[in-house]
């Protein structure tokens, strides 16, 4: 059953990624396809050996951090080769993760009644994670204009995900790693100074501190 699940969820997500990048003009050739399979075989085969470490009823959460990859890794793509973030995108993203959050929620409520007490808490971190990020980037976007729109919508999507702290992290880790790139940029002069407008793809950042979180903090 499991490699049932890791062949169909990899093609499947590997498809969606690839089709979401051509959608939005980013030409892919043969090696840099198959790189993409790859990347999403590896990420599928970690967290299907994380299900005994979160519980045999932790399926539909993985299938939440498995699903939202190809909405991650597309958005970042085209944000770091055109300086744009698609909505359509990220709405599909948060489709996605509310969509098996729905059925999570579901399985509470058939499973049995002490699965109902589940309930409550599932909400409010779905609620307070996507309100608080939402809220820090938004507010972040109107008072520096350091971020875009499209970074907000991003942290949106990612905060449908996890409570208050897991958020907080998510946002933090963002911004640690974006600050690491521009030090490493600076230090080895990569950058052209004439061609330098001051302005990086923050996309790319939240993704790694989403997979910072996610699939490394919460396990230790």
């Amino acid at each position: 059953m499991g490699l049932v699940y890791f062949g169909i969820s990899g093609l499947l997500i590997s498809l969606l990624t690839i089709r979401l990048l051509e959608d939005r003009g980013i030409g892919l050739d043969q090696l840099e396809e198959i790189s993409i399979l790859v990347l999403v075989s590896l990420g599928i085969i970690y967290n299907i050996c994380l299900i005994p470490i979160h519980g045999p009823d932790s399926l539909l959460y993985i299938c939440r951090l498995v699903f939202i990859f190809p909405f991650l890794i597309s958005i970042s793509i085209v944000d770091a080769a055109t300086r744009w973030v698609y909505d359509i995108d990220i709405l599909g993203g948060i489709l996605v993760s509310e969509l098996i959050f729905s059925l999570r929620i579901l399985e509470n409520l058939l499973d049995n009644i002490n699965n109902v007490d589940k309930i409550g808490p599932l909400l409010y971190n779905n609620i307070i994670g996507l309100i608080l990020l939402f809220g820090l980037s938004y507010g972040l976007y109107r008072v520096t204009r350091g971020i875009g729109m499209g970074d907000v919508l991003t942290f949106t999507m990612v905060g449908t995900m996890g409570g208050l702290m897991d958020s907080l992290m998510v946002f933090f880790m963002s911004f640690i790693s974006a600050g690491l790139y521009c030090i490493v940029i600076m230090i080895m002069n990569r950058m052209d100074s004439s061609k330098r407008d001051g302005l990086i793809a923050f996309t790319p950042f939240i993704s790694i501190g989403f997979v910072v979180t996610y699939e490394i903090i919460k396990l230790i």
